[in-house]
């Protein structure tokens, strides 16, 4: 009998012992995944404000950016550059099924020809753009600008630099309108009196890093 007490004592001292042994690394597994999830919130928490703070300074980069293009910077020089701006865009957006195939030709006399494809593409083609022409009459598919606005730098070289944004509208058999609005830089040269550049401007994200660079 003494035996097999001093065996179930034994027995019970290596039960408590691996219990203990069983709760300890319990534990520390437990200390170790809330230290972990501490830890991954405090680096959410730091990547959260540092985003917050490159968003506001991403948004005061804009506003820096945008200032030196205004409306007030027109002078007679530059008001010259805006009709013919004004008269490509118009060219190029103003159209029906009648003169989509002549668009291209139209815009030529105010931008380079480089420029002129970047907004009509294979429509330079004759044969293509007569057969687009004619699917958008059938279709009854038209497009107008419905609002635009010309904003520059100051300048009184031989180059102009400015911020050209319009809204047109496209319907189909008259009832279908789709409104979209779109920004451009425009470089334009006074001496070949033609736009001689223009990339379009988005500005919800880095395309205004590199203005009036």
């Amino acid at each position: 009998m003494e035996v097999k007490k001093k065996t179930y004592q034994i027995l019970s001292i290596i039960f408590l012992g691996i219990s203990i042994v069983l709760l300890v690394g319990l534990y520390m597994t437990y200390t170790k995944g809330q230290t972990a999830a501490q830890q991954q919130q405090t680096k959410i928490s730091k990547l959260q404000s540092q985003n917050g703070k490159l968003q506001a300074q991403y948004t005061q980069l804009k506003a820096d950016k945008l200032k030196k293009y205004s409306a007030n910077n027109l002078n007679q020089s530059s008001m010259n550059v805006k009709t013919n701006v004004d008269d490509f865009f118009k060219a190029i957006n103003n159209w029906t099924g009648d003169n989509y195939a002549t668009r291209g030709q139209r815009a030529k006399q105010y931008a380079t020809e480089d420029v002129v494809k970047l907004f009509i593409g294979g429509a330079d083609d004759a044969a293509a753009a007569a057969k687009q022409a004619a699917q958008l009459k059938a279709n009854d598919t038209s497009r107008k600008i419905s609002d635009s606005h010309w904003y520059i730098e100051k300048t009184s070289g031989e180059k102009v630099n400015g911020l050209y944004i319009v809204t047109t509208e496209t319907s189909v058999q008259k009832t279908n309108q789709n409104r979209q609005r779109q920004i451009y830089l425009i470089g334009y040269s006074i001496p070949q009196q033609k736009i001689t550049s223009a990339t379009p401007v988005d500005l919800s994200n880095g395309s205004l890093d590199n203005l009036g660079k």
